[in-house]
This record gives C-alpha cells, sequence and structure tokens, in this order.
C-alpha cells in the first residue's frame, strides 16, 4: 500500500517533465519570421529565421530583381518583386515576398519607347513643344530644367528606332540612379540593358561631346534576362557601335 502511495505521489512530477520536454521540443522548430520586405534599390535586408538558419536554404524566383544569399540576406538589384523560398531539407517553411520600389523617379514624362512605331504615333505621344522635324527625326523642347531636350530617329523614315534625351550636368547623377535601379545590366561607364516599363528591352549609354553635353541613348535590345543582357544576338561592340551611330545623330538634331 504505500509503495503504491509514493508511486501515485511521483506522478505530477513525471507528467510536469513531460510537458516541459514536450514545450522545448516545440520552441526549438524552425520557423520562418520574415514573410514580405518592401526595398529600396541597393539596400540590404536580412530574413529572419527562428531559433536559427543552420540547414536553410533560400532561394529567389528571380536573382535580377532580388539576390539572396546563403545566409538569408536579401540584395535589391533592381525595381519589381520576388519571391524568396525558404527550406530546411525537404520541408518548405515558407516564402518571403520581397518589393522593391523606385528611389529615383523621372522628373519630367518619360520618352516613347515602342519599337518601330511611326512618326504620327511619337507625335500623338508628346505633349512637349515640337521644335524640329526631319525626315528621319523628331526633337522636342524639355518641360522643365531638368530636361533639355529629346529626340526620336526614325529609320526610312517611318520606323522608330532609337531615342534620346539631352540633360544638363546636374541631373547626371540622378538619371544615373533612375537607370540603374530599373536596369537588367549596367556599368559604371553608363552603358545599360533595361526593361523599359517591364515590356520594352533597351539597351544604351550615357554620351557626352562639348556641343551637346550629356545624352542618354536608347535602341533597341533582344535580351530579356540578366543571363542574356552580356551575352544576346549583338555583342557589347556591336551595341556601343550603334549607340555612337545614334548619338552622332542626335548629337546633329540638339546643335541646331
Amino acid at each position: 500500500m504505500k509503495k503504491a502511495l509514493k508511486q501515485l505521489a511521483l506522478l505530477p512530477l513525471f507528467c510536469g517533465l513531460l510537458v516541459i520536454t514536450s514545450c522545448n521540443k516545440d520552441d526549438k522548430k524552425t520557423k520562418l519570421e520574415t514573410t514580405q520586405l518592401s526595398m529600396k534599390w541597393a539596400n540590404t535586408a536580412q530574413i529572419v529565421v527562428s531559433p536559427n538558419a543552420n540547414g536553410v536554404t533560400f532561394t529567389s524566383s528571380n536573382e535580377s530583381i532580388a539576390g539572396v544569399s546563403a545566409t538569408g540576406l536579401v540584395t535589391a538589384r533592381r525595381i519589381g518583386t520576388a519571391t524568396i523560398t525558404v527550406k530546411k531539407g525537404n520541408e518548405n517553411l515558407g516564402t518571403c515576398r520581397v518589393t522593391i520600389t523606385e528611389s529615383y523617379p523621372l522628373k519630367f514624362r518619360a520618352v516613347y519607347l515602342t519599337w518601330n512605331a511611326s512618326k504620327s504615333s511619337v507625335k500623338s505621344y508628346e505633349s512637349r513643344i515640337l521644335d524640329l522635324e526631319t525626315t528621319t527625326g523628331l526633337r522636342f523642347r524639355g518641360e522643365n530644367s531638368s530636361l533639355t531636350a529629346v529626340a526620336y530617329t526614325f529609320s526610312g523614315g517611318r520606323n522608330l528606332n532609337s531615342a534620346g534625351i539631352q540633360i544638363p550636368t546636374s541631373e547626371l547623377s540622378y538619371i544615373r540612379n533612375h537607370i540603374r535601379e530599373r536596369s537588367l545590366w549596367s556599368s559604371a561607364t553608363g552603358d545599360f540593358f533595361m526593361d523599359y516599363n517591364g515590356n520594352t528591352s533597351v539597351a544604351g549609354d550615357i554620351q557626352w561631346s562639348s556641343s551637346t553635353g550629356y545624352v542618354v541613348v536608347f535602341i533597341p535590345s533582344s535580351s530579356r534576362s540578366s543571363s542574356q543582357a552580356k551575352s544576346n544576338d549583338l555583342t557589347a561592340e556591336q551595341y556601343k557601335a550603334i549607340i555612337q551611330e545614334e548619338f552622332n545623330k542626335f548629337a546633329n538634331q540638339f546643335e541646331n
């Protein structure tokens, strides 16, 4: 009888130990804490996993928008949205939606970049004052102090072939950053590949001459991803040659 009573007296202690052990096990379960991130271009942010990220993998749905390291550090590469999938072994811990918003919006109306469009389409779009028209080109006056002029060239005088903006030196840094936060790829010297408004592939460069100042040249590009940006249908040298040729056309327009 006494032995039975002692066993009964120990039951609450054993139960307490069982409860404590069970709680500790649950506390150690790996959990994704960060399910959304809102970022600016070139910034970084950490995806948090508790109690730690040991054995956890992170995969981005679009590395050209949001890159992610092995430790879950996200780098904002260009404007857009991407999803980071977080796993531990075969267990899917969840996803983190990353939204990268602009820091450098245009200070003037965007140029018209629907390639092969007609002159009449460009004129219908442009609200700026037309101050020069030739067989192969159009030039519009900039609407504020951030833009000196906009020009377009047309293949055979009919199809939009390139566009250029002439900007004051004071706007150069801002325009560079505006382009970079949208680019699939860009270099320190100013050339770039980008998706314009998400549906038009554009290559370009920032050119300078003593007679025109800074001119940003836009031409069509077949590149649709960061992996293609340096290895598409044309080489970088061929693109530079085309851009230089178009810049020379713009130089003639901007000097008039």
